[in-house]
């Protein structure tokens, strides 16, 4: 039986069948990919996929909307990988087609970081702050001082100073934890394949003390 990697490879260089969207072609992939448990192990190898095959990668995502225990089982990592993927991306039509198509089951970041796609606020007629928060962009008057190294990862001023960098927008520095501030981290979380709790624990840690800005 030939490989995942053969079937897209092959699929890649048909352009009759992907314009065509013959899903019979990749169905079969899609049980490998779900019987993944970890979630980062399901990105991972959707990435290794998509790296080789970007376009028949994004008719195997697409497939999944005609199974909907599937398409909501592979939603989460679907809107992890958003955080890494470039707006031009072929697969990422199809990710906002399954978050449009899941989003009333989801929850949590996953449900706030979809509603920030434009598919999914058409398809549901989502107004932002009536129907969702959006994270929006940082304000540059809000980031640490150029040069100046992080305070440490476990206080408030640590955390928000990394997530600004990163460019996730916790809000101006009010010095307690605020709804913004958990929502940039869960963001953040969620894009790490950390569990999005919004909340501060070993394994976020950790990760936050990794950076640091450039010298």
């Amino acid at each position: 039986m030939p490989t995942a990697e053969q079937v897209l490879s092959e699929l890649e260089a048909d352009e009759d069948a992907l314009r065509l969207r013959e899903f019979v072609r990749v169905e079969r992939i899609l049980p490998e990919i779900l019987e993944l448990e970890d979630g980062l192990d399901r990105l991972v190898r959707l990435q290794e996929l998509e790296a080789q095959s970007p376009q028949a990668t994004a008719l195997l995502v697409a497939s999944a909307g005609a199974h909907p225990e599937a398409a909501l089982e592979l939603a989460p990592t679907l809107a992890r990988w958003l955080g890494s993927l470039g707006p031009f991306a072929p697969v990422v039509h199809a990710i906002d087609d399954i978050l449009a198509q899941t989003y009333p089951f989801l929850a949590g970041a996953v449900r706030e970081a979809a509603a920030e796609r434009m598919q999914v606020q058409v398809a549901h007629g989502l107004q932002a702050r009536r129907d969702f928060e959006p994270l929006g962009e940082p304000d540059p008057n809000w980031a640490w001082p150029s040069g100046k190294s992080f305070p440490p990862a476990d206080t408030l001023e640590g955390v928000t100073a990394r997530l600004m960098y990163l460019r996730y927008n916790c809000g101006p520095a009010t010095g307690q934890w605020n709804p913004q501030t958990r929502r940039a981290l869960a963001r953040w979380q969620l894009h790490e394949c950390l569990e999005p709790t919004g909340q501060l624990d070993a394994e976020t840690l950790e990760q936050l003390d990794w950076v640091e800005p450039p010298t």
